[in-house]
């Protein structure tokens, strides 16, 4: 539960409002950033590392043309070792879901045709820029590497190709501006791939502040009523299938009308807000989860807690709720609110359905309202 600004709608918008250069969101939202690049990405990459296995597997035809005193050299390395090492590069990126192991198999393709052609140059003894800049090209544009890879991918295959290859003979102009054509086009190259892993990232910005304004109440920033019901009704096969307890909360704030009737919508807006903020503070392990189910109420779900410690949050957070300070009213006094707690807690969720579950734990924050409100009332199932 750590990291929750990087996440958040506020975090998110104040992130795609930022102009910089570095690269990287940091943290979890850089975690699931890679990852979803790593699905969005692995077919593509893949389909575009064949057709470039096959566009260099079909320079053979050039080799057998142009070349023929070094036609076996050449196809050697070409045909025995780069092409099926881009085949098996192109398999692996298209079918892991680790995204070291998929930006690596990137970077791998990408030095495997580079160094394919520093070693035509040492076996014709020639300076072919060429295709290092179709390889260099192909990396920084068409691969979905991101920025470090790209950079790490271009600096080796340059140190490497122009250690290898044979001087260039005095007052030979052209192979000079073929030599400095390839460092522009590798730049070039470089500027492009990091417009274009720039854009993909706020092109991620984008989509996940899109689909957590659909999830989250735009207020509070807990997850909406259809979130948080879509989300019990997944998971509570797995709660059944363990077996183990979980607890229901149904919070509802007391006299809430009255508070916005005396200090006004703002003031029930922060009043909101503040017990969101409440709540998330008790969502520490994984799968807790809070929603607002409505105006003023709100489910909070904790997985693995005993009936003793269910009791014993519930109890805890309508005490922090009771001491909140909101303010004041217009006649001076400080604006303070208090809630009603219902608690259903399943020694097996297997027994009932989530429906009923939520049901029920509804029924129990309306005793509590019923009983005198401000109170937590616990039923164990």
């Amino acid at each position: 539960m750590t990291d929750r600004r990087a996440i958040s709608i506020a975090g998110l918008r104040e992130r795609l409002a930022r102009r910089r250069w570095r690269l990287g969101f940091g943290g979890r939202l850089e975690a699931d950033y890679r990852q979803r690049l790593v699905v969005d990405w692995r077919n593509p990459a893949r389909l575009a590392i064949w057709i470039g296995a096959a566009v260099f597997a079909g320079y053979g035809l050039f080799d057998y043309l142009v070349f023929p005193q070094w036609l076996t050299g050449l196809w050697t390395v070409r045909y025995g070792v780069v092409l099926p090492f881009l085949l098996v590069c192109g398999l692996v990126a298209g079918r892991t879901r680790d995204e070291r192991i998929f930006q690596g198999c990137l970077l791998a393709v990408v030095l495997a045709g580079g160094l394919g052609i520093s070693a035509f140059n040492l076996i014709m003894h020639t300076h072919y820029h060429q295709g290092l800049v179709l390889v260099i090209l192909f990396g920084c544009v068409v691969l979905p590497m991101r920025f470090p890879y790209a950079l790490a991918s271009v600096i080796v295959l340059l140190v490497v190709h122009f250690s290898l290859v044979p001087p260039v003979p005095d007052g030979r102009a052209p192979e000079m501006l073929n030599l400095i054509d390839t460092f522009s086009a590798s730049a070039f190259g470089l500027i492009a791939n990091y417009m274009l892993d720039s854009y993909r990232r706020r092109d991620y910005l984008r989509a996940r502040l899109l689909e957590l304004m659909s999830r989250l109440d735009g207020l509070t920033e807990v997850a909406t009523r259809r979130a948080f019901d879509e989300r019990l009704a997944r998971n509570w096969a797995q709660f059944a299938t363990r077996g183990r307890p979980l607890a229901l909360m149904f919070i509802d704030v007391d006299h809430f009308k009255a508070l916005n009737d005396r200090a006004g919508h703002q003031a029930g807006d922060a009043c909101l807000r503040r017990i969101a903020e409440v709540l998330r503070t008790h969502t520490r392990k994984e799968g807790d989860f809070v929603g607002r189910y409505g105006g003023e109420e709100f489910t909070l779900l904790l997985p693995d807690v005993s009936a003793d410690e269910a009791g014993a949050i519930a109890e805890r957070i309508r005490e922090e709720i009771a001491g909140l300070e909101l303010g004041e009213a217009p006649a001076g006094e400080v604006l303070r609110v208090t809630a009603s707690i219902g608690v259903l807690w399943l020694a097996d969720p297997a027994s009932i359905s989530w429906e009923e579950a939520l049901r029920r734990s509804d029924a129990a924050m309306y005793r509590a309202k019923t009983d005198g409100r401000n109170r937590v009332v616990l039923e164990r199932l």
